[in-house]
């Protein structure tokens, strides 16, 4: 809101939040115990400081470089919110006394205090240098071309009333022409330096969606100016926030529903009980026996926090809640989880049971086909009759629209009796 007052006046920060508000990406990802909202508070605030000392509303201008800083320390791509608000000071130069010593200070305490922040969490850093975060394939202008291409999709799939009024904003360009530039600006080079240098998921949208509302918020006061007349703008502007409001209403709504995965958890409580089985998923979790753990162990399968509870499991016994016989085979490393291992495997625990989860059939590996063609199918939990099921969090390909046709969230559970 703030920001939007600064650049482009009251009636556009007013219809700015509003739209924000009812924003998909926003309301969706912000469920998710990540750094993306921090990510995202502290780049705009970065720039609204800029915004703020350009317009002498504050005169510690060495603030923008210290939230600079700290919009670092969350996520590393947020040196372009600096870059941008770095830029907004060139663009005022000639309201700016002594511009050069201002844009130098900020540069020297972004660089200072955020290469410390980001030293202290230096193997995130060494992750980053070492290329873990790359996919490994060869980038090319294609591919950037591409990325950018799956980004007008996403919008257009699941921010449509955004997606709409940031074209009309173009179509306008005249109207807050240097606002446009730097808007326009960051999201290339954004895009363009998570494609080339980090990697690129569409989730990370995000970051950029408040900086189009500010444009779209543009378009509506464009708009009222052209119908003047107030009582109509108003009923136009209240139908278009009826598709975002009902996308919103419904996702929550799917939030208060017992995900697959729970209900999958539930039947294991009910019917499996202390059987031996196998779990193939990186997102069901239950607690293990220490039989179990042991087994995990031998077989070079267990993480930190088991590994404690092994080592302490008498010590903690009466603080832990009931323990299952199973093993995960999801972390097992590719090159062991081979069929023959499966069959070793299976042949010296005697499982009773396979559970496994997936968003598509694709996504399967031969050992989990294995041990599903070595078995019954006793119960399958999925999002709809249709057993299809669509990662809503991670899975832009589909219209938001899917939303409606789904009546919880979650991949494809199966559970099979073994012969």
């Amino acid at each position: 809101y703030k920001l939007s007052q600064r650049l482009s006046g009251n009636k556009t920060a007013v219809l700015a939040a509003i739209i924000l508000s009812l924003s998909f990406f926003q309301v969706s990802l912000a469920h998710w115990t990540r750094h993306w909202v921090f990510t995202t508070f502290f780049v705009y605030l970065t720039i609204l400081l800029a915004a703020n000392f350009v317009q002498s509303r504050i005169k510690k201008y060495w603030l923008i470089g210290i939230v600079g800083a700290i919009s670092l320390a969350t996520v590393y791509t947020a040196v372009l919110g600096f870059a941008a608000a770095w830029i907004l000071l060139w663009f005022n130069r000639k309201k700016i006394v002594n511009i050069k010593k201002v844009l130098i200070i900020n540069l020297l305490i972004f660089i200072g205090l955020g290469g410390l922040l980001v030293y202290l969490n230096w193997p995130d850093m060494h992750r980053i240098l070492v290329g873990d975060t790359n996919s490994g394939q060869a980038k090319t202008l294609l591919g950037l071309i591409t990325t950018w291409w799956q980004v007008i999709l996403v919008l257009f799939r699941q921010e449509l009333v955004i997606f709409i009024l940031f074209l009309l904003s173009l179509f306008l360009w005249r109207r807050q022409t240097k606002l446009k530039i730097l808007i326009l600006s960051f999201l290339l080079i954004y895009l363009t330096a998570l494609y080339y240098f980090v990697h690129f998921e569409l989730r990370y949208i995000y970051l950029f969606i408040p900086a189009l509302v500010i444009l779209s918020a543009d378009s509506l006061v464009w708009l009222e100016e052209e119908i003047n007349n107030k009582k109509l703008f108003y009923i136009c502007f209240g139908i278009i926030l009826l598709w975002p409001i009902a996308t919103i209403i419904r996702y929550d709504y799917l939030l208060t529903r017992s995900d697959t995965r729970n209900l999958a958890i539930e039947y294991i409580r009910e019917n499996i009980k202390d059987e031996n089985f196998i779990l193939s998923s990186d997102s069901i979790y239950l607690p293990r026996t220490k039989t179990a753990l042991e087994q995990a162990d031998n077989y070079g399968h267990i993480n930190a926090t088991e590994r404690y509870a092994l080592s302490n499991y008498d010590r903690l016994a009466s603080e832990l809640e009931q323990a299952y016989n199973y093993q995960n085979i999801h972390f097992w490393d590719k090159d062991k989880l081979t069929i023959e291992a499966a069959q070793s495997y299976g042949y010296d625990l005697q499982n009773s049971y396979f559970i496994v989860d997936y968003w598509q059939a694709k996504d399967l590996t031969m050992v989990d086909n294995f041990w599903r063609n070595s078995g019954t199918l006793v119960k399958r939990f999925s999002q709809n009759s249709d057993n299809k099921s669509y990662d809503i969090n991670a899975d832009f390909s589909a219209f938001n629209s899917i939303l409606f046709k789904i009546h919880r969230l979650g991949p494809t559970v199966e559970i099979y009796k073994l012969d």
